[in-house]
């Protein structure tokens, strides 16, 4: 250890004093935690092992961000290819709806990743900035998005491409799929997006790809 060996430097004649020893260490405990954070700055720049606003500062440079403004899920009830909207609930289990909103309720409310959620948006955007946008990597991106594996199959079809997933997607992945499905996908080429469910209507943020493109 460093404190071991910065005391083991003591000359004999002062290694029986306590007070030089507890004087020195003093020292040798703000080396200690200077060498510790120049460790931890080397180790959590690495996305595996940062966390909070270090995943942020990653995000950044790849274009990512923790935040999706508007999109949370307040359980309010709609239908179903809206990402964020609740099913109506029904008489055995009522619970399960989502809440009446009505166009005059102006709630709304940004979707916070997690920094498991994040961290994958900063895979999903590498792979975006470095690939060309194949089937095999559009389905990578997919992945990447949700943080795990699903079955999905795209169709195409003249000068259009249809994102279908083969099970029904919680919310919260409809929400992350809508809003960052628009942002790797073929220039030009329209494409939707379903589950097993129902439709999902994807959310176009850029000008440079219109919803009705």
């Amino acid at each position: 250890m460093a404190g071991k060996q910065g005391l083991d430097m003591l000359l004999t004649q002062y290694r029986s004093s306590p007070n030089l020893k507890a004087y020195i260490q003093c020292f040798l405990d703000e080396f200690a935690e200077v060498k510790q954070a120049n460790a931890d700055v080397v180790k959590y720049r690495y996305l595996a092992d940062s966390f909070g606003a270090m995943v942020d500062d990653i995000a950044y440079l790849v274009g990512a961000s923790r935040i999706i403004y508007g999109a949370a899920s307040l359980g309010y009830f709609g239908f179903y290819d809206n990402p964020g909207a609740y099913p109506a609930g029904d008489d055995n289990n009522p619970a399960v709806g989502g809440i009446l909103r009505s166009d005059s309720d102006e709630e709304s409310g940004d979707f916070v990743r997690t920094d498991t959620q994040l961290k994958n948006a900063i895979r999903a955007r590498i792979t975006k900035i470095v690939g060309n946008c194949s089937i095999e990597q559009i389905i990578t991106y997919v992945d990447l998005v949700l943080g795990r594996s699903v079955d999905l199959e795209i169709v195409e079809s003249g000068q259009s491409m249809a994102y279908k997933i083969h099970e029904t997607l919680s919310v919260p992945d409809r929400v992350l799929l809508a809003y960052m499905l628009p942002d790797f996908k073929p220039v030009g080429i329209p494409i939707t997006l379903s589950d097993d469910s129902g439709n999902i209507a994807l959310v176009y943020n850029s000008k440079v790809y219109p919803q009705e493109a």
